[in-house]
């Protein structure tokens, strides 16, 4: 079914409303200023926040209750992505990528990186981080797979496309604005991808 209800928020507020009858399910107040935008997945709600003392934490609640799941201290986190089985953080100006698991905001893995990490670009079940060495990395979005640095890349980077596992000869969609350089590199990609899953 589809859903009848809007997230609203601000820097220091969330709250659920039902779009037909007009109603606040609930609102929450955010313990100290949130950074960047909430994410949605599944039945939970991810967000960071900074709190009045200057600590960063990654937060999550339930969407149908507006209660707290649980609370994590994330430190220099400031970008939110959501994995298929786990959530992703920059933290440290582009140096660190945390791994956390959504459902109990344990902190996995926490990588981190000589260069500045310049774009992350969501992708399957794994995230690429394009770096400032010309270099990109894959971190799994799985527990039981190791990060993998596939490449290098000349130029730089500001945008990308991704494209779609569900079409042999890849399907471009826009993430952001489109770059004729990394729309070949995807296209190697995805045929390496499927001559590795054929073989």
């Amino acid at each position: 079914n589809e859903s009848k209800n809007i997230i609203l928020y601000s820097q220091t507020e969330i709250k659920l409303l039902n779009s037909e009858s007009g109603n606040v399910n609930w609102q929450t107040s955010i313990s100290g200023t949130l950074i960047g935008d909430p994410v949605v997945y599944e039945q939970n709600i991810f967000y960071i926040a900074e709190s009045n003392d200057r600590k960063v934490f990654l937060n999550s609640i339930n969407i149908e209750s507006g209660l707290l799941n649980w609370r994590t201290y994330v430190p220099l986190a400031y970008k939110l992505l959501v994995g298929k089985d786990n959530l992703f953080l920059l933290g440290d100006e582009g140096k660190q990528i945390y791994k956390v698991d959504r459902f109990d905001g344990k902190i996995l893995t926490l990588d981190t990186f000589q260069s500045k990490i310049n774009l992350v670009l969501p992708f399957d079940s794994k995230i690429i981080a394009f770096k400032s060495d010309s270099t990109f990395s894959i971190i799994p979005s799985s527990n039981n797979e190791k990060d993998k640095i596939l490449g290098n890349f000349s130029g730089s980077i500001n945008n990308a496309i991704y494209i779609s596992s569900g079409n042999d000869h890849g399907t471009v969609v826009p993430y952001q604005r489109t770059a004729a350089t990394i729309e070949r590199l995807f296209i190697r990609l995805r045929r390496q991808m499927i001559s590795k899953y054929r073989s």
